[in-house]
């Protein structure tokens, strides 16, 4: 298992996750509509590295650097790091974002991801990191809470239309 920059080696692994993953995870911002795959393929790539240096951002949104988690030259999984955050990232979604493809997810693939993530973000001199996850997704909430965050905080906030318990976790 692996971290590696989004390439054409896995494109089409990627493809068939997102095909397998979409409509099956709380938010699709991390991962690409399959159905518009003729649309993306072409520019994926160069989409990433724009977003990783700020340019022709839609508005609200942070620079943030993409890699793929691969495992036996498969795709798994996509982390998404933040550079910096604006105020809505800092109250819920925070510095990293991951997906696991749905066939993927409940095992030690989530964990690997985050505790590289952690790493890459301190390095880049990210200090605190600030993980996010709602409250009714055990699998996420009870992965953080084998880590060694600094602080936890708990708050009640409007998402996806609806009053939801929330935790953040600094490390």
């Amino acid at each position: 298992m692996e971290v590696v920059e989004p390439n054409k080696d896995y494109l089409y692994s990627y493809y068939e996750a997102c095909k397998e993953t979409w409509g099956n995870c709380h938010d699709n911002y991390i991962i690409h509509d399959p159905e518009k795959f003729s649309e993306w393929k072409e520019h994926i790539f160069q989409d990433y590295k724009k977003q990783e240096k700020g340019i022709d951002l839609p508005e609200n949104y942070v620079p943030s650097a993409t890699y793929w988690l691969v495992s036996n030259n498969e795709y798994i999984g996509t982390i998404n790091l933040r550079l910096k955050l604006n105020q809505q990232l800092a109250i819920y979604g925070g510095h990293i974002g991951i997906v696991i493809r749905t066939s993927k997810r409940g095992g030690i693939y989530a964990r690997h991801a985050i505790n590289w993530a952690i790493a890459k973000a301190k390095s880049l001199n990210i200090n605190p990191v600030l993980l996010t996850c709602q409250a009714s997704n055990t699998l996420s909430h009870k992965g953080l809470e084998f880590l060694h965050y600094v602080k936890k905080e708990e708050d009640i906030i409007e998402l996806y239309g609806k009053k939801q318990l929330i935790y953040r976790y600094y490390f």
